[in-house]
């Protein structure tokens, strides 16, 4: 998921890319930032 930034702050598994709910979409990946 997406988190209001270029990462995502949890709720995906590590590594695992997804498209983030922003707009243009843009892939995220995990990280705990």
């Amino acid at each position: 998921g997406d988190s209001g930034g270029p990462f995502t702050c949890g709720g995906e598994l590590a590594g695992v890319v997804t498209v983030s709910k922003r707009n243009p979409p843009a892939p995220t990946v995990f990280l705990r930032l």
